[in-house]
């Protein structure tokens, strides 16, 4: 499975660090945060040296429709770098005897299946528990401790337990479960208690927790589309133990110099939680919640996490020098480029005073009277284009395949090669109303048909029959062998968005990875004003322009096939 975690470790890594004072800091990485800032990108940076801030920065919208910036009482959620947390929390008890590493599922739970009987709690840690990659429920999914559970236990193994490394968010549930029965704490009151409180970690809690009512808390954004905070009154089955830890970049601080010192667990625990206890990459190992690696003679270990909803967060630490890195954000982009891809490799270059990168174009204040002017449809053959507006930011969104080839500058080749693709789709979610599997043949290894059949029979068996399905989209993901697909799928209770994704690079497609109950991808380009009639569209990753609206003629234009989109409806 192509897993999006590891291959964020390649771009993330820095080269051995020079002497640099905190004005240079300062001088190098302001200007071009402020550009970033101007692009709509929002967060928080810290780095430090054996403790000693070297650099602090917020900037951006907490909030862009209310134009709330960040600020250092900003709370985000750190998505999976709260597994970190959860293993720490581990560590903890098993210093004060009340588990072992080495114990097993049916000690706490004695009726447990055979099959998961043996899994052990450093299985559960280390993801080679064999439990189903992912999650078991949706986010905020109306579901008890114990119901969840008992949904986790008696869910397919998709391997036996220690032959493969997979990435489970489940597993991580059943740690958090054993920590509370351990306990008799809920997972919140427990990680207060022994590290929030004592830390003085003012702003950190769980996603959910009703004091985050009354704190400054960040909004997700996912491309264009508001998610909400993490301020909401009810519990997050999902995330728990796995993903619901919100905080903010000082607090970070707090915790893990306190965990490298043995203040809050010993240096033992230390060096257990940050030993490669599983190759799973050429250049990537994992930990206890982390992933410790070597990379141009670097010791490395990276605590990261990202969130559909638009949250992502990067704890580097370079062990050898003594620098850590701490980014979190509330802005990714919906096709596949978070936040931290863009933001990361250009610290790099600036941490080692190299300041030869691209900067963002300049961009100049959006006038409110032309935001209305450019408000509205446009459209070309039958796919439109919707023109909205955040702050300083005027939003393009696509409906339709055509569209979006427009919008993302595909190529030809790159258009035709999702033409192809499509028949593939199709033939894999016939099987979904059949009884057959040869759609499924056509795009799955064998060793993969008994997962994804079970991953089928789920989606029924929840949510009745498949009467009609659609394909929303398609887009290149960073990695060009791999193709995202978005398909609405409508049963007969409710409908859900089933994100594939597609390995393009053999003679015929084949399912990388997927997605049952997806966030809907929004497949838009921001436009920041770069002249008095132009508008241009940056992209990050690759430094450069990619489409152009001209606001006096009123239309989208593509600069590499010269087609617009004419307005034809204007919007109150």
């Amino acid at each position: 499975m192509k897993n999006y975690y590891l291959t964020l470790q390649i771009l993330f890594c820095l080269f051995p660090l020079n002497t640099f004072a905190n004005d240079s800091l300062n001088h190098r990485i302001n200007p071009y945060l402020d550009k970033v800032e101007d692009w709509g990108n929002a967060g928080q940076i810290l780095i430090t040296r054996n403790g000693n801030n070297l650099y602090n920065r917020n900037y951006g919208y907490a909030n862009r429709e209310k134009e709330i910036p960040v600020t250092d009482n900003t709370i985000f959620e750190i998505a999976s770098a709260s597994k970190f947390f959860t293993a720490c929390a581990i560590m903890k008890l098993s210093e004060d005897n009340k588990l072992n590493l080495k114990d097993s599922l049916s000690q706490y739970y004695p009726s447990v299946s055979v099959d998961k009987a043996g899994i052990t709690i450093h299985q559960l840690l280390t993801h080679t528990s064999g439990i189903r990659g992912g999650d078991i429920v949706d986010d905020f999914q109306a579901i008890s401790r114990s119901d969840l559970i008992d949904k986790i236990l008696n869910t397919a193994l998709l391997a036996k337990p220690k032959t493969r490394f997979i990435y489970s968010n489940a597993g991580y549930n059943l740690l958090a479960a054993l920590i509370e029965k351990v306990t008799g704490l809920n997972y919140y009151d427990y990680l207060s208690k022994t590290f929030f409180e004592p830390l003085k970690m003012k702003h950190t809690f769980t996603n959910g927790h009703k004091k985050l009512l009354n704190e400054q808390v960040a909004i997700g954004y996912r491309g264009i589309q508001n998610n909400g905070g993490p301020d909401r009154p009810d519990f997050n089955a999902r995330t728990w133990g796995g993903g619901s830890i919100c905080s903010t970049t000082n607090d970070l601080k707090l915790f893990l110099e306190a965990i490298q010192k043995g203040e809050i667990i010993s240096n033992e625990s230390w060096v257990k939680l940050t030993t490669r206890h599983i190759k799973i990459a050429k250049d990537n190992n994992y930990g206890y919640g982390c992933f410790p690696y070597t990379l141009n003679n670097r010791n490395i270990i990276d605590i990261i996490g990202s969130t559909e909803r638009g949250f992502n967060s990067t704890i580097r630490i370079y062990t050898d020098t003594h620098i850590t890195y701490y980014f979190l954000s509330n802005a990714s982009q919906p096709m596949g480029t978070f936040d931290r891809v863009f933001v990361d490799p250009r610290m790099r270059h600036f941490i080692y005073e190299n300041d030869q990168i691209k900067m963002p174009p300049n961009t100049r204040k959006l006038p409110l009277k032309l935001k209305k002017e450019l408000k509205g449809a446009y459209t070309f053959q039958d796919d439109t284009l919707d023109c909205l507006s955040q702050g300083n930011v005027i939003n393009i969104k696509a409906k339709g395949q055509t569209a979006i080839n427009l919008l993302l500058n595909y190529s030809a080749t790159r258009a035709t090669k999702i033409q192809n693709l499509e028949p593939y789709i199709k033939a894999y979610l016939n099987d979904f109303t059949n009884t057959d599997t040869v759609g499924f043949k056509m795009v799955l290894s064998k060793e993969q048909i008994p997962s994804y059949m079970a991953e089928k029979n789920m989606m029924l068996e929840n949510n009745g029959k498949l009467l009609n399905y659609s394909l929303k989209g398609c887009h290149f993901d960073t990695d060009t062998n791999f193709v995202a697909s978005q398909i609405e799928m409508n049963f007969e209770k409710q409908k859900l968005n089933y994100f594939i994704l597609w390995n393009i690079s053999g003679e015929k497609p084949s399912i990388d990875f997927s997605e049952p109950d997806a966030p809907v991808t929004n497949y838009a380009l921001k436009f920041v004003l770069t002249d008095d009639n132009l508008f241009s569209s940056y992209d990050f990753v690759k430094a450069q322009i990619n489409s152009i609206l001209n606001i006096n003629e009123k239309q989208l234009r593509n600069p590499k096939n010269d087609l617009v989109f004419k307005k034809v409806k204007s919007r109150t």
